[in-house]
């Protein structure tokens, strides 16, 4: 297995706070630490255990799946601790990690695309978690204190910017497809696709800007 020399001393300090966290805690620790949220006293393992997977990973486009599935976790802690009532500073700061890591699982997303990857696959992955965390927030946002409001509001407004970049490298009937399959395996969820793309059924929609065909992010099939 060839690692990326950049990835080379990360290596080995992750699986070493890795090993040292198992020892204490015994061999569950890390299957345990899955389901710790931020504040917890097994967090740090599983944030540990997860950039072990990102460190042995053997490709760019692996990164950003791995990346993608980082971020949706961040968003569904974020959840967690919303259901919670936990403080401000606790949700500004997992709102905050969510962003940055949703954010780098886009650029690696596109690094790869530039270095003449095929990441069609990682693209609908992050154009469906988009649609999912989109959703998600808009829970939060109806169960954070007012204080928190104008994080969330940046959280979504990031997540919209997300969609259209993921989406943007994928046909529209590939995104109705991804929304109403997400339908299905999230009925609690409130899946939709934000303006400019489809929001219902087959037809396109208009918001109060009137947005045209225009609008429609590049490399799209309109």
């Amino acid at each position: 297995m060839k690692i990326n020399q950049n990835k080379s001393g990360f290596v080995e300090v992750a699986i070493l706070a890795l090993v040292v966290a198992v020892m204490a805690g015994g061999g569950v620790t890390a299957v345990a630490s899955d389901s710790a949220r931020p504040g917890d006293k097994l967090y740090g393992v599983d944030r540990a255990v997860e950039q072990v997977r990102l460190a042995i990973s053997r490709s760019d486009e692996g990164d950003a799946s791995l990346k993608a599935d980082m971020a949706l976790e961040r968003l569904e802690e974020l959840q967690s601790l919303a259901d919670s009532d936990a403080p401000t500073e606790r949700l500004d700061d997992a709102r905050e990690t969510y962003e940055q890591q949703f954010e780098d699982a886009l650029a690696t997303a596109e690094q790869a695309r530039d270095n003449g990857r095929d990441v069609t696959a990682v693209m609908k992955r992050l154009t469906e978690n988009s649609l999912r965390q989109t959703a998600v927030l808009e829970e939060v946002a109806t169960k954070v204190p007012v204080e928190a409001q104008d994080g969330i509001s940046q959280a979504q407004e990031a997540t919209r910017r997300g969609f259209e970049r993921a989406s943007g490298q994928i046909s529209d009937d590939e995104i109705i497809n991804i929304r109403d399959q997400l339908r299905v395996r999230e009925p609690k969820l409130k899946i939709d696709v934000p303006p400019p793309r489809y929001t219902d059924g087959d037809s396109q929609q208009t918001t109060d800007t009137d947005q045209s065909s225009s609008d429609f992010p590049s490399g799209t099939d309109q």
